[in-house]
């Protein structure tokens, strides 16, 4: 597999992960507006966050999109999963 068949395939992937495929009709916007609300999650993602194991809420920034938030974030993990107990390192994330 090349190097473009591979980016190909990963950009589908991460497309296809961040939403809805179907080709239906999207619904109108009220109605739309309405299920984002009333899907809201009554927990805030900053409490979220710091709640997953070996992950570090570093900054936390305004973000220069409306309704957004900005997180600088920083995840331990082994360096060698099949040595969990050995070497380890930060992944910086944002």
């Amino acid at each position: 597999m090349t190097k473009t068949h591979r980016a190909a395939l990963l950009l589908s992937m991460v497309l296809q992960a961040c939403g809805d495929t179907s080709l239906a009709e999207s619904a109108p916007a009220e109605q739309s507006v309405a299920a984002l609300e009333t899907a809201a999650e009554p927990q805030d993602i900053l409490a979220r966050l710091q709640s997953i194991p070996g992950l570090s809420v570093v900054l936390e920034q305004p973000s220069p999109f409306p309704g957004t938030r900005f997180f600088l974030l920083q995840f331990e993990q082994p360096a060698d999963h099949e040595r969990p107990q050995g070497e380890r390192f930060q992944l910086r994330m944002t």
